[in-house]
């Protein structure tokens, strides 16, 4: 079974970005065209990152206010997050390998 675009995507910037908030992760998928080719829509990414820090994947870093800007919360992955992102890794190679293979 393939695994969901976003479910990918979001971990992966997390931890490229770390630490980081739902707006940088939005925008970074934004600078992919991942809105072209994944279901990207505009709450997406933040229901994301709130299924993620529910089930213990990313926790809060801290939360702040730059100026007159909108309050922000920062999360990094956790080291159940960088499990969990290593196991979707391993289960898309192996669903491509596997539509390789049955093409």
């Amino acid at each position: 079974m393939a695994v969901p675009a976003t479910r990918m995507q979001v971990p992966a910037v997390v931890r490229m970005m770390q630490p980081v908030h739902g707006y940088d992760v939005r925008r970074e998928l934004l600078s992919w065209h991942a809105d072209e080719w994944a279901n990207l829509e505009q709450g997406s990414v933040y229901g994301a990152m709130k299924t993620m820090q529910r089930d213990g994947s990313i926790a809060v870093e801290g939360v702040g206010q730059d100026g007159a800007r909108p309050e922000r919360t920062t999360y990094r992955l956790t080291a159940e997050g960088e499990k969990v992102f290593g196991d979707l890794l391993r289960e898309a190679r192996c669903a491509r390998s596997f539509a390789r293979e049955n093409a």
